[in-house]
């Protein structure tokens, strides 16, 4: 059975690119470096829907991905979910609001998610660097 080791060898990979491990200081790179993980995300989704062949399963999952990533889970709330295509493969889009730890709600932001994984716009960085690192995410999933 190659294609789940395939498909956890992916996720792998797609989780250790999952938040900026270095301070960027070179917008060109942080797109690079961002691209790359909305690609290996939407390969992993292209395996996830070829094991589950459940889109429903794909969506499902990307919902826990993204609470797995806020600090209230419990508060989430998601619109504007579907799956798209990617170069790569297939990404689960929407957008998703939860509370901050004041307790109120931060607005809707745009994610992306394998079913397994998932991104969320960066906020709270370098004006250049926050756009070059949510310039593939927009791309892939805005409208």
């Amino acid at each position: 059975m190659p294609r789940p080791l395939f498909s956890a060898t992916l996720l792998a990979a797609a989780l250790t690119l999952a938040t900026p491990a270095v301070a960027y200081d070179d917008p060109e790179s942080a797109r690079a470096e961002s691209a790359q993980l909305l690609g290996m995300m939407a390969l992993n989704g292209k395996g996830f829907l070829m094991l589950s062949g459940d889109e429903d399963d794909m969506i499902a999952g990307a919902k826990t991905a993204v609470r797995q990533k806020l600090r209230d889970p419990d508060s989430a709330q998601f619109r504007n979910i579907r799956i798209v295509e990617h170069t790569a493969g297939k990404l689960v889009c929407g957008e998703v609001n939860a509370r901050n730890v004041f307790g109120g709600y931060v607005g809707f932001q745009l994610f992306a998610s394998s079913g397994q994984s998932a991104r969320i716009l960066f906020t709270d960085l370098d004006p250049a660097i926050e756009a070059a690192l949510n310039a593939p995410l927009m791309e892939a999933c805005g409208d």
